[in-house]
């Protein structure tokens, strides 16, 4: 899967709004019947477009991965405990380490979470375990060096400020 390299890759700006652009793979072309994504972002900010970018990129990404498990490679662990994170926001709850959860006071919260995971118990088994995943914490929060989060610190977080400034 290709990553994205360049700050504003798959997006295009059509009058004040942001559109998500990107031409499906040809070795997943022939199960996916689109040759061309292209969803609207409804934001006219580059910053929350960008943001909203990465979901689509991911989610298309794991899509493919689900098509062909044998040609594209899984997601890195960040990505995993990214999309980990964002279901458990979905469904109603933060994502916190299964630890944490367990060393609470009050197993409200747990019990919450497995009440949210009922419904999914008819669902095809990977994605059930992905939600399982996502609720119950069993993911491991990835480690960062200290050029990783510099390097995101610069591209992602303050990529606007630093646009019109010098090199040095």
């Amino acid at each position: 899967m290709k990553a994205i390299r360049r700050p504003d890759q798959y997006l295009r700006l059509r009058g004040d709004t942001w559109h998500y652009v990107r031409r499906v793979p040809k070795a997943v072309r022939h199960l996916d019947n689109r040759t061309l994504i292209y969803r609207s972002l409804d934001i006219d900010s580059r910053k929350v477009a960008r943001q909203r970018r990465d979901i689509c990129a991911d989610e298309d990404n794991q899509r493919w991965n689900e098509l062909m498990p044998n040609r594209f490679q899984p997601p890195p662990r960040e990505a995993s405990y990214r999309a980990a994170s964002q279901l458990a926001r979905s469904r109603g709850c933060n994502y916190k380490p299964m630890e944490s959860l367990v060393s609470q006071d009050t197993v409200t919260d747990l019990l919450h979470r497995l009440i949210a995971l009922e419904p999914l118990k008819d669902r095809p088994q990977p994605k059930e375990e992905r939600d399982a995943d996502a609720l119950l914490g069993s993911l491991k929060t990835p480690s960062v060096t200290i050029t990783e989060a510099m390097d995101l610190y610069l591209s992602e977080i303050v990529a606007d400020e630093l646009s019109n400034k010098p090199p040095e």
